[in-house]
């Protein structure tokens, strides 16, 4: 196992989280009651996200249905796939799904991944106050 674990934190510091969560989870759902596992998993979906919202998936982008359907392939929706198309409508931005679906924000942002993979959505960077958008409040002190 501790090989395993090796291999999922070079995979981490190379700059590649998502095979490393994926690793990492396997492992997880093996050992259930590993404490540190559970912890490298927590660190690589906190990798995984940051990497997404740097990259492809910045939160200001708006994804939008492509012309090619997902129903027109053969590849089945996903529960998460079919929720979070209900949600796009070209006017609401990565952060705003993170903010009013139920998911978790990994799974919203591998979801995302996986639906531009396939050529299902694609994003319109937009610029600052164009839009609609949601925000999540700030906390009172």
């Amino acid at each position: 196992m501790q090989a395993e674990i090796n291999v999922a934190l070079q995979l981490m510091s190379g700059g590649q989280p998502e095979a490393a969560l994926e690793l990492l989870k396997a492992m997880a759902n093996a050992h259930p009651g590993d404490v540190s596992l559970r912890q490298l998993v927590v660190n690589a979906e906190r990798d995984f996200c940051r990497k997404m919202l740097a990259g492809e998936l910045r939160s200001s982008y708006v994804p939008t249905r492509s012309r090619v359907a997902p129903t027109d392939s053969n590849q089945p929706l996903s529960a998460d796939e079919s929720f979070l198309l209900e949600y796009i409508d070209g006017t609401t931005d990565v952060q705003a799904l993170l903010w009013i679906t139920p998911l978790r924000d990994v799974d919203v942002l591998k979801t995302l991944s996986r639906m531009l993979k396939k050529g299902w959505i694609e994003f319109r960077k937009t610029t600052p106050g164009s839009g609609f958008s949601y925000r999540r409040p700030k906390r009172p002190r």
